[in-house]
């Protein structure tokens, strides 16, 4: 035989009144139920009291009683994902594109004022914000790295309408033709004429260039005379870029404040 301990533990007494309240509520409950059945039937009596009285045709009863039962599926199916969400499950808050782009802006700044910072870490910090940025238009246009080019460049010193496409790049940067790269230039050139445009688009661009490899050319570049700007050249056919565009405004509108940087604009000139 065992003996409870005088020693045990002071909320024992509450587990068990808790448990008998718990088995006393729920028999109370199962006897219940039943009592519960003219209410759950009060929905159908509802709509079988619709229900046209008249002789109508087969197919119209069909269509009558088929759209009411969808419509009730509906409606439950409503509010249990209504509460499934009020009570469930929490919203995730994402940082907007613009701030989190910030932020990150602050801290390569922040490397790049440091003096004791090695090279090799800022160039790697530069790089690494516009990995960001690029992975952001990937992520709005569904690009792969294979579909894209996105080369920074800068102005021609000698020559004031000029570029120099710098060995700052991402995507398929790689066995480019002389033409194709000539190609490029002269579309860099053609949009810098909009010198009040941060971001300028050249959607039919394979129509100008049809032997060439982009369907649409995007240049993002700061306001008035250029100090360093991004060329992205789209390989893939099919991209939506006009539904996107606002959103891709927005999201890359840090680029076009980079070239204010001075100590970044010569790491991004100088990259090999």
């Amino acid at each position: 035989m065992v003996r409870l301990s005088k020693e045990a533990p002071k909320n024992t007494w509450t587990y068990v009144w808790g448990l008998w309240a718990i088995g006393q509520l729920k028999t109370i409950f199962f006897k219940a139920l039943p009592d519960l059945n003219p209410y759950l039937s009060e929905p159908f009596k509802w709509v079988v009291g619709l229900a046209p009285t008249k002789d109508w045709p087969k197919w119209f009863l069909f269509s009558f009683w088929f759209w009411t039962y969808v419509s009730m599926f509906y409606l439950i199916f409503a509010l249990i994902r209504w509460f499934r969400y009020k009570w469930f499950v929490q919203e995730e808050y994402v940082m907007p594109p613009r701030v989190l782009f910030h932020q990150e802006m602050a801290a390569t700044i922040q490397a790049l004022e440091e003096e004791k910072t090695e090279e090799a870490d800022t160039r790697l910090v530069v790089k690494q914000l516009y990995e960001r940025i690029i992975d952001r238009m990937r992520e709005i246009y569904g690009l792969n790295a294979g579909d894209f080019r996105a080369i920074a460049i800068r102005p021609d010193p000698n020559d004031e309408k000029g570029v120099i496409f710098t060995n700052f790049g991402f995507g398929k940067t790689v066995g480019l033709s002389a033409q194709q790269k000539s190609w490029d230039e002269d579309a860099a050139k053609f949009m810098l004429e909009e010198k009040l445009t941060t971001h300028t688009k050249w959607i039919e661009f394979k129509r100008q260039r049809p032997r060439g490899d982009a369907e649409t050319v995007i240049l993002i570049r700061n306001i008035g005379k250029l100090r360093l700007g991004l060329f992205v050249a789209i390989t893939k056919s099919g991209v939506k870029i006009e539904e996107n565009w606002s959103e891709f405004e927005q999201s890359t509108y840090l680029a076009t404040m980079l070239g204010h940087v001075d100590k970044l604009v010569e790491i991004v000139v100088k990259y090999e």
